[in-house]
């Protein structure tokens, strides 16, 4: 599971210790950048703790919680920023030997269908910008305009 943005906008659940403590709203797309950012990361976190992504996606469990569970087990005093750095360095990795394996950027497409508008309902005659996102994405997680994390990230994560 690399994210669940989708929840978020159909109100399953929110995560206010990362900025998004209500629904978003579908085609609103000043924050999806950043919301697929944090929950990649966020699902990236959980999958390496072996939670169940039902626990916070539905269950009730908040990252707070997670964190208050982690440095109860590990006897650790994380913060959630140190936490989240677990997720975004797993999610980076992961980025790092898809690149090895020669899956880049042309794997971050959308298929074709996506971009047909729907003839009904909520989305009726709307497509996403996906390139637009893809590069505003990109900026955010400091990787290059090829989907290349920097060697300035890199660093910081100690990768």
């Amino acid at each position: 599971m690399k994210g669940v943005p989708e929840d978020i906008e159909c109100g399953v659940f929110t995560l206010p210790e990362l900025g998004y403590p209500k629904q978003t709203r579908f085609f609103e797309l000043d924050d999806k950048a950043d919301l697929t950012m944090k929950l990649q990361d966020f699902t990236t976190l959980v999958n390496s703790l072996v939670l169940c992504i039902f626990m916070p996606d539905g269950a009730g469990m908040t990252l707070t919680d997670i964190l208050n569970c982690f440095n109860a087990i590990t006897g650790f005093h994380w913060s959630l920023p140190q936490l989240m750095k677990v997720g975004e360095r797993g999610f980076l990795l992961q980025r790092l030997i898809n690149i090895r394996d020669g899956k880049g950027a042309e794997y971050d497409k959308m298929p074709k269908r996506m971009f047909e508008p729907a003839e009904q309902g909520f989305r009726k005659g709307k497509v996403p910008p996906a390139d637009a996102l893809i590069t505003k994405y990109y900026k955010l997680r400091e990787w290059d305009e090829r989907g290349n994390p920097t060697s300035q990230k890199r660093a910081e994560l100690e990768i």
